[in-house]
């Protein structure tokens, strides 16, 4: 994903799964929703609103539901 990518998602009001240790600009993404930006681009996104983290870490059921309950919203 890019920021352009990101971008148009959130313009069009959809919204964008961050995944958290995936590199680039996911990870600035997921930065700046937990309140660490290090990108003004990617702490614009993230005030949207239309950003949620998914973290790979997570244990399977948790990201089991998570990616479930943002499916259903």
């Amino acid at each position: 994903m890019s920021f352009i990518d990101a971008l148009n998602s959130v313009i069009a009001e959809r919204l964008v799964m961050v995944i958290a240790g995936s590199g680039r600009t996911a990870d600035k993404l997921a930065s700046a929703l937990h309140g660490d930006a290090t990108d003004e681009r990617a702490k614009e996104l993230a005030a949207s609103g239309h950003l949620q983290t998914i973290d790979l870490e997570a244990a399977p059921e948790e990201l089991i539901n998570t990616i479930t309950n943002l499916l259903l919203t």
